[in-house]
């Protein structure tokens, strides 16, 4: 398969002890490796996606440009939220109405009074 000309841009740089050149690493863009380093140095291009690998390059590489999120790479641990501070609850607002079974509970209520009173 012949070498992509588009034009991208290494995302890290370190020295290949196997030729004794300087290596780029570029990051696979799309598709189920998207995110997966490649090396290209005087070697060749190596494409390994192996665990072991990927870690090396990972760990040996000097940062130069963008990066997606390697898939292998560890999550950086999340900043600390800083805890809400509680405030009180605002109370519910009073029900200037009451409800339709409440209002005819209590004529139903008054009526029954009126009538103790009036026997």
């Amino acid at each position: 398969m012949p070498a992509a000309k588009d034009g991208r841009k290494p995302v890290g740089t370190a020295h290949c002890t196997e030729c004794d050149s300087e290596a780029a690493f570029y990051q696979v863009q799309k598709g189920k490796r998207a995110g997966y380093l490649y090396k290209r140095c005087g070697c060749g291009c190596d494409q390994s996606s192996g665990k072991a690998k990927q870690h090396r390059w990972l760990a040996e590489m000097t940062v130069t440009g963008d990066m997606l999120p390697h898939p292998l790479a560890e999550p950086k641990p999340a900043e600390p939220t800083p805890e809400p501070t509680e405030e009180p609850a605002p109370e519910p607002a009073p029900n200037p109405r009451p409800s339709k079974g409440l209002a005819g509970l209590l004529l139903l209520g008054l009526a029954g009074l009126a009538a103790v009173f009036m026997a």
